[in-house]
């Protein structure tokens, strides 16, 4: 009989304890959901955003109207490279100022080298793109591209598979048989 008054008395104190959590837990919730929306940046103004300018020039390289000056497009490349600098989380993964700064460089000469004063949005896209490779990351994106090359995975219980310059293998008796499809894809 005491044994069971010990238990129900237990049960009483852990009830009693889980409801006043609950209460603050509800509590606290409820102030935090009020002031979200203190802590949101506010974007009713892009004033400060990089301009891009619609070219209208006859001789424009660029097959659609968007362009961008080339002092405007450099002021750009310095922006982005120090946002990753300093707000991408992988910049140190993939290298950090050894991979990114010549990066940056190799973007910057490309767009003082192309032709003109103005450049094509869509070039400068494709220059980016092109000296970012390096980053393989499926959250990033620029303009179109995706930053990230992507494997599928591919096992079986019943062979080992090794690669080698002409392709997967595996040996049957010691001869070499090379994986040709997998599911009409090639591996």
């Amino acid at each position: 009989m005491n044994k069971f008054k010990s238990l129900f008395i237990f049960i009483i104190v852990l009830t009693l304890i889980t409801i006043s959590f609950r209460v603050k837990y509800n509590k606290y919730l409820s102030e935090i959901k009020s002031e979200f929306n203190h802590f949101l940046y506010k974007y009713d103004n892009f004033d400060d955003e990089l301009p891009v300018i619609v070219s209208k020039d006859e001789n424009s390289p660029c097959k659609s109207l968007s362009s961008i000056s080339k002092d405007k497009a450099t002021e750009d490349v310095e922006y982005l490279f120090s946002l990753l600098k300093f707000g991408y989380s992988g910049y140190e993964f993939f290298g950090g100022d050894s991979t990114f700064i010549p990066a940056k460089e190799n973007i910057i000469w490309s767009v003082i080298a192309s032709e003109g004063s103005y450049i094509c949005v869509n070039k400068f896209l494709d220059i980016i793109y092109s000296e970012l490779k390096f980053i393989q990351d499926s959250h990033f994106n620029i303009g179109n591209y995706k930053l990230c090359n992507y494997s599928k995975y591919f096992s079986s219980r019943k062979f080992i598979f090794h690669k080698d310059n002409i392709g997967f293998y595996t040996k049957i008796y010691g001869k070499p048989f090379y994986l040709e499809k997998v599911n009409n894809e090639d591996p």
